[in-house]
C-alpha cells in the first residue's frame, strides 16, 4: 500500500492525519467516481461502435442489393 505524505511540498500544509475509516470512506468514494467515469466512457465506445457497425452494415447491404 501506499505511504502517508509525511512532508509538505512547497506552498502547501500537511493535513491532519485521517482514521483508517475515512481513509476508506475517501478511497471508495474515489473508487465509486472513477467506476462511474468508465461505466460513461464504456457506452459512449459501444453506442459510437453500434453506430459505425449500423453505418457499415447499411453500407454493404446496399452495395450487395440486399436493401432498396
Amino acid at each position: 500500500m501506499s505511504e502517508t505524505e509525511t512532508k509538505a511540498r512547497a506552498g502547501t500544509t500537511v493535513p491532519e492525519a485521517a482514521s483508517p475509516a475515512e481513509e476508506v470512506k475517501t478511497a471508495l468514494a474515489g473508487l465509486l467516481t472513477d467506476l462511474g467515469d468508465f461505466q460513461d466512457e464504456m457506452t459512449t465506445k459501444f453506442q459510437q461502435q453500434e453506430e459505425l457497425t449500423t453505418l457499415q452494415f447499411s453500407q454493404t447491404s446496399q452495395s450487395l442489393g440486399i436493401l432498396a
